[in-house]
């Protein structure tokens, strides 16, 4: 007659072996991005931005002298 404490053992094996074989085919899911597919115009711009500006203070004093041609941003890796 058998054990039970090989008996038990054995069945934990097996269970570990097929739990570890189903987390391997379960199906992941995929993340999807979207992204704006407009650009907003250069005077939609400048009119949001010094929205902004106004926002902050109450006393800032905006006279256009020109437009800006571009906004970029650089990063300098140390």
């Amino acid at each position: 007659m058998l054990s039970a404490r090989p008996v038990l053992r054995s069945a934990a094996r097996s269970v570990a072996a097929v739990s570890r074989n189903l987390r391997v085919a379960r199906p992941t899911q995929l993340a999807a991005r979207c992204y704006a597919s407009t650009k907003a115009a250069p005077t939609e711009v400048s009119s949001i931005l010094e929205e902004r500006i106004r926002g902050v203070s109450d006393e800032a004093n905006l006279n256009e002298t020109g437009r800006v041609l571009s906004v970029g941003y650089v990063y300098i890796e140390h």
